[in-house]
């Protein structure tokens, strides 16, 4: 994906609608079809749920409410690198300020294992009876996450908070079953966690 710069990504906001054809386009797309495992990961969603299409709309834009969309108004300014543009040029949030977004409502346990998923090497397969996934590139990095709060600081959410579950996380989790373990074996001990460092259960397990 490519990286919007923020003078284009705030003019495509001016003009953004949003409708049930503009949501049915975007779950017609391959890339969304592929990457249905993560989408069903990220929202908490079972195999069996319909899983709506979050939309963002411009200022004084109709807000239309159906089955299946979700619509949002982007009230914070946006920073450098808060959009990316697909092959199809529909454009997304970058999945730095997903986490940031996400991080106002999840509990940090369930935000560390969004962090893990966005840069970890799989996409769950919920089209698979034996629940196996398969072998794709991180989409993020804790760096790239962390580099992308210090850029936001101060506009709406908590760095403090973000930096903490980032501290919990290592990129490059290959299944469901290590970002689970090492998310129970790095996360504080005031969560639930054994308050291992990251860095150790990922020497000792990976």
């Amino acid at each position: 994906m490519r990286r919007v710069p923020k003078e284009e990504a705030d003019r495509a906001l001016e003009r953004a609608t949003c409708t049930t054809a503009d949501a049915a386009l975007v779950r017609d797309l391959p890339w969304r079809r592929e990457l249905d495992g993560h989408v069903r990961v990220l929202a908490g969603a079972a195999p069996e749920d319909d899983v709506p299409v979050h939309l963002a709309v411009s200022e004084g834009k109709a807000r239309h409410r159906a089955k299946g969309l979700v619509a949002h108004r982007m009230a914070m300014p946006l920073a450098e690198g808060s959009l990316c543009s697909t092959e199809q040029g529909v454009l997304t949030v970058s999945p730095e300020l997903y986490v940031l977004m996400r991080s106002r409502i999840l509990s940090p346990a369930s935000l560390a294992v969004v962090v893990s998923l966005l840069c970890g090497r799989y996409s769950p397969r919920f089209d698979d009876p034996s629940g196996t996934s398969v072998q794709c590139e991180p989409v993020a990095s804790v760096a790239s996450i962390r580099s992308f709060a210090k850029t936001c600081e101060g506009l709406w959410f908590s760095r403090t908070n973000v930096c903490r579950v980032l501290d919990c996380v290592a990129d490059g989790s290959r299944s469901p079953m290590e970002t689970a373990l090492n998310v129970l074996l790095a996360f504080l001990r005031a969560t639930a966690g054994t308050g291992c460092p990251s860095r150790h259960s990922t020497a000792r397990f990976t």
